[in-house]
C-alpha cells in the first residue's frame, strides 16, 4: 500500500518541478512519525511491539525514496536540508531521554506512544482535511486520487484491525482510529461529489 502511495505522489512531483512547502513540511512530518513508530516499536520501549516497528520500517524506507525525489525536484533544497536536521536532532532527543532518562518499561512505552498520537495528529490531520474542503468547495473530484485514498483508508483499517485484536496497543488505536475516519471522510466525500464533477470529453 505505500508503494502504490508512493508511485502516485511520485509522478505527480516528477512531473511539478516547484514543490510546495506544505507538500514538503507535510512529508518530513511524515517521515519523522514513522522514524518515532519505528522505535516505538523496539522491544527497549514496547515488548511486543516489534511487527509495528517491521512494517514501519519498510513504510519509512518507501518515504525516504519519495523525500529524495522532492529534493531532486526542489529549487530551495536548502529547506529540507534545515528539516530534516531538525527531524534527526529531535529523534535524537527522544531516545536519550528514553533511555537514559526514564526508567520504568511502562512509562517508556507511554513516553514514545504519546508522542507518536501527536505526530500522527501533526502530520496525518491537515492535508485530508485540506482535501476534503477543496472537494466540497469546487463540488469536484477531478483531482483527487481515489486509489490514493482507498489505499490509505485500508491501512487505517487494517493497523486499527491489528491494536485491537493482535494485541491491544492504545497509542496504535488512537492513531489508526483517528486514520480510519479521515480516510472515510475524504472517500464520502468523493463519492458525493463524484457525480457532480465535470467528465472530460474525449475525441
Amino acid at each position: 500500500m505505500s508503494m502504490g502511495c508512493y508511485y502516485h505522489l511520485s509522478q505527480r512531483s516528477t512531473n511539478d518541478k516547484s514543490v510546495e512547502k506544505d507538500k514538503l513540511d507535510y512529508w518530513i512530518e511524515s517521515f519523522r512519525h514513522y522514524m518515532l513508530c519505528v522505535f516505538y516499536g523496539l522491544p527497549l520501549v514496547h515488548k511486543d511491539g516489534i511487527l509495528l516497528s517491521t512494517v514501519s520500517v519498510f513504510i519509512l524506507l518507501t518515504k525516504a525514496i519519495y523525500l529524495t525525489t522532492l529534493f531532486i525536484s526542489c529549487r530551495d533544497k536548502r529547506y529540507i536540508v534545515l528539516k530534516l536536521v531538525g527531524v534527526i536532532t529531535f529523534m535524537v532527543a527522544i531516545v536519550l531521554l528514553t533511555l537514559f532518562a526514564i526508567q520504568s518499561s511502562s512509562a517508556k512505552q507511554t513516553f514514545v506512544g504519546v508522542i507518536c498520537v501527536v505526530s500522527y495528529f501533526i502530520c496525518s490531520v491537515r492535508v485530508p482535511l485540506s482535501s476534503i474542503k477543496t472537494v466540497v468547495e469546487t463540488k469536484s473530484v477531478e483531482h483527487i486520487p481515489l486509489r490514493l485514498y482507498s489505499l490509505n483508508f485500508i491501512g487505517a483499517v487494517i493497523w486499527t484491525a491489528y491494536s485491537l485484536t493482535y494485541i491491544f496497543d492504545l497509542y496504535a488505536l488512537i492513531a489508526s482510529g483517528l486514520g480510519t475516519l479521515l480516510c472515510g471522510s475524504q472517500l464520502i466525500a468523493y463519492a458525493i461529489y463524484n457525480r457532480s464533477t465535470p467528465k472530460v470529453k474525449t475525441e
